[in-house]
């Protein structure tokens, strides 16, 4: 596994709903910072980033889309992560209330909306 670690220099742009983001940052080794493309919701000027794996970015990613399609907000989704790791969606598919235990803050409505319960007008599919 490489792990490369860098600091972010300049944010050139940042989503704050899905924390896509396009930065520059210093590496060792080279002489201009290095754009950096991801999702990476916590990422902030000075801040130093260590990339060890790119299938962790990929998972986060994958929860990140999971959350949108059900209007879980993209803030959540690094707290979910820290919480439950790659087994995010899955736990979430087979408990939604789950998000409570990793999100004290998170919305009745919102876990609501995950099972298709009163008032969204969806159904829950065994």
């Amino acid at each position: 596994m490489i792990k490369i670690r860098c600091v972010v220099e300049r944010i050139t742009y940042q989503n704050p709903e899905n924390g896509y983001s396009v930065l520059k940052c210093r590496l060792k080794g080279y002489s201009e910072p290095v754009p950096v493309i991801g999702n990476m919701i916590d990422a902030n000027v000075g801040s130093v980033l260590i990339a060890e794996s790119w299938a962790r970015q990929k998972e986060v990613k994958n929860i990140m889309l999971f959350l949108q399609e059900h209007q879980v907000s993209a803030s959540y989704v690094a707290k979910i992560y820290k919480q439950y790791g790659n087994d995010s969606i899955t736990l979430m598919k087979e408990n939604p209330y789950k998000l409570t235990d990793a999100i004290r803050q998170a919305a009745t409505a919102k876990v609501m909306v995950l099972t298709g319960g009163p008032g969204t007008g969806k159904t829950t599919t065994p």
